[in-house]
């Protein structure tokens, strides 16, 4: 399933017009982290879901509690095209808490709490920009709020990262 995965990311790779992104940091820095906490099914005090180093390394939170993290690798142009999704293309370094918080309030509507809902965290440091969002409910909140577009864009992120998580942790058949 991982070879799967990789092989699908670099296809969007080389089906794409990706440019060579400069991470510019020591290859072991992270990049990007994601995680989701708290709601039904709790597992604090774990590594996040999903981080990514400069040099294409991912590590991602094994399916059940106390299992080692999954390693795997993203090679340079897999990585180039998955950053440029994320960071280009879903524009994930002005996405913040504070932004989709005044998208919400100028609709007139108001940030809801989400009972028993995940908190996701998103943080995202490039040398051209950082952001780090932390916001309860991203999935229910999205369904409620069709018209908030940085919240979309973060719940588009937040699907993307979690189907790469899935495919690394997904046991071999």
């Amino acid at each position: 399933m991982r070879f799967l995965l990789m092989l699908v990311l670099v296809w969007q790779g080389l089906t794409t017009s990706v440019q060579a992104r400069d991470f510019g940091m020591t290859p072991d820095a992270i990049v990007l982290t994601f995680n989701m906490s708290g709601g039904q099914k709790p597992r604090t005090g774990e590594a996040p879901i999903l981080a990514i180093a400069a040099d294409g390394t991912i590590t991602a939170r094994a399916t059940r509690p106390g299992d080692p993290p999954v390693i795997s690798h993203l090679d340079e142009a897999a990585r180039n095209a998955l950053f440029q999704e994320l960071i280009d293309d879903d524009a994930a370094l002005a996405i913040t808490t504070k932004a989709i918080e005044a998208e919400v309030a100028d609709s007139g509507l108001r940030l809801r709490t989400v009972p028993g809902a995940p908190t996701t965290s998103l943080t995202v440091d490039l040398p051209e920009g950082h952001t780090a969002v932390t916001l309860k409910g991203v999935s229910a909140m999205a369904r409620q709020l069709p018209e908030a577009a940085t919240l979309h864009r973060l719940f588009r992120i937040q699907t993307r990262l979690l189907d790469i998580a899935a495919g690394l942790t997904k046991p071999a058949p």
